[in-house]
């Protein structure tokens, strides 16, 4: 296409654009200038943009749609062409301005419509990207500074105002291309010029932008991080450290100007600005000198002080809930520490705060920008011992620590965690330059106290001292073989054990307590050790609040010192001596005043306290009842204790094994304690042993320490007054031990034995509990080859199925035991009238051969009957069941429920050795009988629940005595209950009553079967039972009664059928199968609404 047809097809276009001045001539143009060519629109630039520029310079503009076209298509031009002619740059930036530019207040938008302001926007965008490095020049000129500021004030205008959020965005954009930060122009020539001019526009820019960045969080995240990154470019750009020349500064009447030494050439003045120096001032006209400020040491001052407010401001969004805002505030917080730091010295502490605090984020972008950002700064500022930027961090570390007991009392949780992530960034940065400051004895004083007040604990909680220890403990814990973690030694079952969360006065969140255990850790890995732990041992010594804060404390700085092997630098950590410090913290953890604490209003360590010695223990905290707060801390306290000793082993590995003397007797005295919350810890105190003492499980932690832990217990024993938990150790040892524990303790269970035959006391309680665990443990080690047991409770699932077999097979042979009951009828009625003999003759010749027989052997068996000894584990159950006969009828009923432990586990040790069991049961009934009438019920549920166990193991052997001692006691009870529980309601459930009735109903089915009872107890039973097959009772219990007819009909099916037809049936007749029988009419309702229709019907249906 040639010039001339270009400009030919063109010309009428333009000309109807200047005459009609309308849309579709605006768009006609737009269209055409579609099919020329880029070059043909470039030689026409100017004339293609005049009529555009025309119709937005008219007093009487068009509407705002038509205005909106053309600057459109102005838009579309300049992108197509280059931009080299000032005049019209001017002329074209100043007329685009103008259009959206209030005319009544300077510096303010005009109320048009959203798109328009975007496409003047736009426009100005393509106009400055477009234009050529020469004409960009003129606009930092001291002429063109009003337009300029004009337009800024437009644009900050747009952003700060507007509701379109692309318009805001792209407002901010522009300001950015004016100010060349994507680098548009000749770096070495106008960068400094750019910077020079854009510091005469700071304030207001600096202002507006920080405006929009503390403004409503509904404009967008997107807003917010256009601006903040467009204020960080800007004060950047103007306050570079690299724009000023120091030297220049201590003269305050001099003129900063931009520094001449720079690699990249950056920041050099533009060569034509220092010739023409003297010519450049001459032709600026007054205005232009007015605007333009002249960077001195004063205006340096007074802007850094102003920027500083601003900063603050800013500084809140590092915990913006928005992961995009917070990263932003990275790279704007790391631009201007890394090019401000000199010059924005005030504002140098708050950013760092920023970055530190983003240090330990949830989000990884973010923290590990601001760990890059933080290194760069290091790198530079603390690896040459700067000792400003120390002793900022410093004095921003104690004075966050100043008010960090404040923020933590009054703050949020999100508000509590940003501040000690602050801490934690602050000790991070400072590194090895830590064990320096911590020799100040305002900054260690300052930093210990504030630990000490966070991190206090909550004793408020009633569930510390109430949930008690099982007898079982967590033993089954202590047989598995399961790695807790990658890191633990196999076999020890630490994956099985976890940790109680611990709560805090001032905070629940974990994330908290987990950055304030890093916190100390830090300290003890660049911190002096000697130092900080005589530090926090003085506050344990010195006060009993806050002596649980101290342990915590130590504990995870040893922690941290125990990783300062990772260190390159190992010279410390081998001077120090650890295992003497490791002893000297051992030794003062568990001597008496912190070790021996009260932990409940009922606890045998007070009633058992006889030396005035030991009651000065105590004597601080001994009174009539101690308050729940007293006794939770206590309870805190040991906890904290136990933990301290798994963090010494961390620390010593191996080299732990020399103190185990003096620790594991403690912990297995603490894990034998009937608060559950320290015996739990406890365990895991043995776990980390093992885990750093080569110990495969704490089974094998005792075994190969049991030497002196016998010694330890046969000592402590012999002064129970002085030691009340010695029995406890023995109980541990017995429940975590294996086989090869008892003939090492059967010399101190004989000393216990003989103890209980000579005293009645209070002793007998603590003793017992040994004895039950020495029960238990031999039924543990000591598994019987055939356990009826087992059999027991397979017989209770199959008991339905069972007795539904027996009940079809007699139902399928009714014919033939009819037919085989007429055939004896009649025998034996033809030998009462004397028609058949009986030879007898033959059996009496056999009996009185038999009994030579017998004579004959009597003599042989005396010779040959001498009883083997009894097995070890044997002798011990039968001592023990000889001791239980006198503690059955204790006034204590935690003693005797007990004791009927204490034999129920017997009687199954002794399952298969029935010549040693049978005798002791016939000496321990008398004293049982009582059990099952005790003013307590809870006795007399357990002496239920034994006497099944004997049942199962001992069957017609005890049949006589349950027949003549228990069935009246049982059928009385249930009798006597079933009116009640049939009006109760659902709160009788949780009486001890429902509970008797629900254990009786569950056991005494099978245990009537295992007894072979015969037709007449059968009745009793059935009859008392029945009424609990009533809808009215409670639903447990009709299913237990249901059970208990279920086991009934396996010994008299056809007396259970009857009686249940005699309750409820749906035939009333039944027909004979001959006439020569009479007709059976049953006694039960038929009605469907009856209270028995469900369950009997049920249980008839399945006969």
């Amino acid at each position: 296409m040639t010039h001339q047809t270009a400009f030919e097809r063109l010309r009428p276009l333009c000309v109807d654009i200047t005459k009609t001045r309308s849309i579709r001539a605006i768009k006609t143009l737009q269209e055409e200038l579609r099919s020329v060519d880029d070059a043909e629109i470039q030689r026409f630039q100017e004339y293609i943009i005049f009529p555009l520029t025309y119709i937005l310079k008219l007093q009487q503009r068009p509407s705002q749609e038509t205005c909106e076209a053309g600057i459109h298509c102005i838009t579309d031009v300049i992108n197509i062409t280059k931009v080299t002619n000032w005049e019209m740059f001017a002329d074209l930036f100043t007329q685009v301005t103008v259009l959206v530019s209030s005319p009544v207040k300077y510096g303010q938008v005009n109320d048009f419509s959203e798109e328009l302001k975007l496409a003047v926007v736009m426009c100005l965008q393509s106009l400055v990207k477009r234009s050529s490095p020469s004409v960009i020049s003129c606009i930092y000129k001291d002429n063109f500074l009003a337009p300029l500021g004009h337009c800024i004030s437009i644009l900050l205008s747009l952003a700060e105002h507007e509701k379109m959020r692309e318009l805001r965005v792209q407002a901010i954009q522009c300001l950015l291309i004016l100010a060349d930060d994507e680098g548009y122009l000749e770096m070495a020539v106008t960068r400094a010029v750019v910077s020079e001019t854009f510091a005469s526009f700071l304030p207001g820019i600096a202002m507006s932008l920080c405006r929009v960045i503390t403004g409503d969080p509904k404009q967008g995240q997107s807003v917010i991080i256009s601006a903040l990154n467009a204020w960080a470019k800007m004060v950047a750009m103007v306050m570079s450290d690299l724009s000023f020349d120091w030297s220049s500064l201590s003269n305050p009447k001099a003129s900063v100007q931009p520094s001449q030494e720079n690699n990249s050439g950056r920041y050099l003045l533009p060569p034509h600005r220092v010739e023409s120096e003297k010519d450049t001032k001459h032709s600026l006209d007054q205005h232009g000198r007015e605007l333009r400020v002249v960077r001195n040491s004063d205006w340096l001052k007074n802007t850094s002080k102003k920027l500083k407010i601003l900063v603050e401001k800013i500084v809140p969004l590092r915990s913006n809930p928005s992961w995009k805002i917070r990263l932003a505030m990275v790279d704007c917080v790391e631009r201007l520490l890394l090019d401000c730091t000199r010059s924005l010295t005030e504002s140098v502490p708050m950013m760092l705060e920023v970055l530190v605090g983003l240090v330990n984020d949830e989000y990884t972008e973010i923290a590990t920008a601001s760990q890059k950002a933080l290194d760069k700064f290091s790198s530079v500022h603390l690896q040459h011992d700067s000792k400003t930027v120390v002793e900022i961090l410093e004095e921003n570390l104690h004075s966050l620590m100043t008010s960090l007991p404040r923020l933590m009392r009054t703050t949020g949780d999100s508000q509590k965690l940003a501040t000690l992530n602050l801490v934690h960034g602050y000790l991070k940065l400072l590194g090895n330059k830590l064990n320096t400051m911590l020799h100040s004895v305002s900054h260690l004083k300052r930093l210990s106290v504030a630990l000490i007040q966070v991190l206090e604990l909550d004793t408020s909680d009633v569930k510390i001292v109430e949930e008690k220890t099982s007898t079982t403990g967590i033993a089954s814990l202590a047989s598995a073989s399961v790695p807790s973690s990658a890191n633990s030694t196999p076999g020890i079952p630490g994956q099985l054990y976890l940790r109680r969360q611990k709560y805090f006065k001032h905070f629940r969140d974990e994330k908290i307590y987990q950055v304030l255990v890093q916190i100390c850790r830090l300290l003890g890995r660049h911190g002096h050790l000697q130092l900080l732990i005589d530090t926090f041992m003085d506050k344990f010594r010195s006060s009993d609040c806050q002596r649980k804060q101290a342990i915590l404390i130590i504990s995870e700085i040893l922690e941290g010192f125990a990783s300062r092997k990772d260190l390159k630098t190992e010279e410390d950590f081998v001077k120090i001596d650890k295992e003497a410090i490791v002893r000297s913290l051992l030794y003062e953890y568990i001597s008496p005043p912190y070790w021996h604490l009260v932990t409940s209003n009922q606890s045998e360590f007070i009633s058992s306290r006889k030396s005035v010695s030991d009651r000065l223990v105590i004597s601080d905290q001994e009174k009539d009842t101690l308050t729940l707060g007293t006794l939770n801390s206590n309870v805190l306290q040991i906890c904290l204790l136990l933990e301290s000793i798994g963090t010494f082993a961390k620390v010593l590995g191996s080299d732990f094994n020399v103190l185990l003397i003096e620790s594991l007797y403690p912990v297995m005295e603490k894990l034998g304690d009937e608060t559950a919350v320290i015996s739990e810890t406890a365990y895991g105190t043995l776990i980390d042993i093992c885990q750093n003492c080569s110990y495969k499980s704490i089974e094998q932690l005792i075994c190969e320490n049991s030497d002196y832990l016998v010694d330890a217990i046969s000592h402590n024993l012999r002064h129970l007054d002085l030691y009340p938990k010695a029995p406890d150790v023995l109980k541990v040892m017995l429940q975590y031990g294996n086989i090869d524990v008892l003939p090492l303790t059967r010399d101190i269970i004989d000393e216990i034995l003989d103890t209980l035959d000579q005293c009645y006391d209070e002793k007998a309680a603590s003793f017992m509990k040994v004895l039950h665990e020495l029960v238990c443990s031999v039924k543990r080690w000591y598994p019987p080859e055939q356990n009826k047991m087992d059999e027991f409770e397979a017989n209770k699932d199959k008991s339905l199925s069972s007795s539904f077999r027996t009940l079809s097979k007699n139902k399928q042979q009714v014919s033939e035991s009819v037919k085989e009951f007429v055939e004896e009828y009649q025998k034996q009625k033809k030998i009462a009238k004397g028609e058949e003999v009986v030879e007898e003759v033959e059996e009496i010749e056999e009996s009185k051969d038999a009994g030579d027989t017998a004579d004959s052997q009597d003599v042989e068996l005396d010779e040959v009957d001498k009883k083997p000894e009894l097995p070890m584990h044997v002798q011990v159950v039968m001592q023990v069941l000889e001791r239980c006969m006198h503690f059955v009828s204790s006034k204590n009923p935690r003693l005797r429920l007990l004791v009927l432990e204490i034999i129920k586990n017997s009687v199954i040790v002794l399952q298969t050795r029935e010549d040693e069991l049978l005798p002791m049961v016939h000496k321990l009934w008398p004293s049982m009988v009582h059990r099952f009438m005790d003013e307590e019920q809870l006795v007399t549920i357990k002496a239920f629940e034994t006497l099944c166990v004997m049942g199962v193991v001992c069957g017609d052997f005890i049949r006589r005595r349950v027949v003549k001692d228990v069935w009246p006691n049982v059928i009385k009870f249930l009798d006597k209950q079933a009116v009640v529980s049939s009006r109760s309601g659902p709160a009788y459930k949780h009486t001890i009553s429902y509970k008797q009735q629900l254990a009786v109903l569950n056991g005494i089915g099978q245990l009537s079967v295992k007894l072979d009872i015969g037709e007449n107890e059968c009745l009793d039973i059935a009859s008392v039972c029945l009424p609990y097959l009533s809808a009215r009772q409670p639903d447990t219990l009709q299913q237990a009664a249901v059970s208990t007819f279920q086991n009934l009909k396996a010994i008299e099916p056809d007396l259970i059928w009857l009686l249940l037809s005699d309750t409820y049936t749906a035939t009333p007749e039944m027909d004979p199968p001959s006439s020569e029988f009479p007709q059976i009419k049953f006694a039960g309702t038929q009605s469907e609404a009856s209270q028995y229709a469900k369950n009997v019907g049920y249980l008839l249906q399945e006969s």
